[in-house]
């Protein structure tokens, strides 16, 4: 999401797809030159490189886009925000060290832009607008994790005006996007990386009401809140590699977020996708939280934890909960209850602590 700890040293956002990094040997535009291979960490704007991404329409629902000047609409270092063929569809990208781009988010403008970005190089250019006009997250893990917090909440019928939720990891933005969208939800981002704060404009996350966005290591941001001062915590934080950060699949770091949950009723969204193991992420919440969910991201290989931090159990939250889109949702990602009764010793070798992050 999801981003190895100081939170994170290196997280940077968001919304993990589980799509195979590019490899260098099919890079469209070669330069020959070494010292382009072995780049400082300002990345040459005229470089290109390809990625697979997410696209609809195409087989498997992916396609291969190359990253170059033409469609590079921001970059910050690193962190490239790039256009589909269509100029609707935006991916966040991250260039690797060996030169290679993945996607690691996306979002959907409903006109498309006017204009191009025509120094993408520069990280104070803002690109042009996004409008966000559609009306569900473009990836299924997205979807999967708003309609298990919405459904346990009880509150898929009304606006939320009450609620409070924190997003560790902003990614495209597609999941404060939805929320700011459909509900008057208050919605707090934390994120690490400069590049995705700054592009942030590009997915259409400007002026918005309900929306607070700050620059920092989420784990530190969460210690800074108050105990008991969000309805949802969604942790949704990668690093480049697809990696959770160490520090925020621990148990201590899961005890945290307990505590900063109201009590009773908060519940904590989580995106895993490999690394770490499932069964370590899971163990390590379950030290925390006795009442646990696990569902699926149709067609991704994401797994959502879905905890909750009431004392009474939480499998009642049933799909009948509501008739919009989220109790569908609810229903294809399959939340099934995770029994947190078996004895705690026998998993405890899985148990991730802060102790074992470097």
């Amino acid at each position: 999401s999801m981003a190895q700890h100081v939170y994170v040293a290196g997280m940077a956002s968001t919304g993990c797809r589980n799509f195979q990094p590019c490899m260098a040997a099919i890079m469209i535009f070669a330069v020959a030159s070494e010292a382009i291979r072995l780049r400082t960490s300002t990345t040459i704007a005229n470089e290109s490189c390809s990625f697979l991404a997410h696209a609809p329409g195409f087989r498997h629902d992916e396609t291969w886009i190359t990253a170059g000047p033409s469609n590079i609409l921001f970059q910050h270092s690193d962190v490239l925000v790039v256009s589909a063929e269509d100029r609707m569809r935006r991916y966040l990208v991250f260039r690797q060290d060996d030169g290679s781009c993945n996607e690691q988010a996306e979002q959907v403008c409903e006109v498309p832009p006017t204009s191009m970005a025509s120094t993408p190089g520069d990280a104070s250019l803002k690109c042009a607008a996004c409008n966000l006009g559609v009306a569900e997250p473009p990836l299924s893990y997205l979807r999967s994790m708003i309609a298990g917090a919405v459904q346990l909440l009880g509150d898929s019928g009304n606006r939320m005006s009450t609620t409070h939720m924190l997003s560790i990891g902003l990614g495209s933005g597609a999941l404060p996007a939805w929320l700011l969208r459909n509900t008057d939800a208050q919605v707090d981002v934390a994120e690490i990386a400069t590049g995705v704060v700054e592009a942030s404009a590009c997915f259409g996350l400007s002026n918005l009401p309900n929306f607070h966005l700050t620059h920092d290591d989420g784990r530190h941001f969460l210690e800074q809140q108050s105990q008991g001062s969000y309805d949802v915590i969604f942790v949704d934080a990668f690093d480049s590699n697809d990696t959770i950060p160490c520090g925020l699949s621990t148990a201590d770091f899961f005890a945290m977020v307990r505590s900063r949950l109201k009590e009773g009723s908060g519940i904590l969204s989580l995106n895993v996708v490999d690394k770490p193991p499932l069964e370590e992420v899971l163990a390590s919440v379950q030290t925390a939280f006795s009442h646990v969910m696990l569902g699926t991201a149709p067609g991704l290989t994401n797994r959502i934890i879905l905890a909750s931090a009431s004392d009474s159990a939480m499998l009642e939250a049933s799909v009948e909960n509501g008739n919009g889109p989220t109790a569908r949702w609810f229903s294809e990602a399959m939340f099934h209850g995770i029994d947190t009764a078996s004895d705690t010793a026998s998993r405890g070798s899985s148990v991730r602590h802060d102790s074992n992050c470097v």
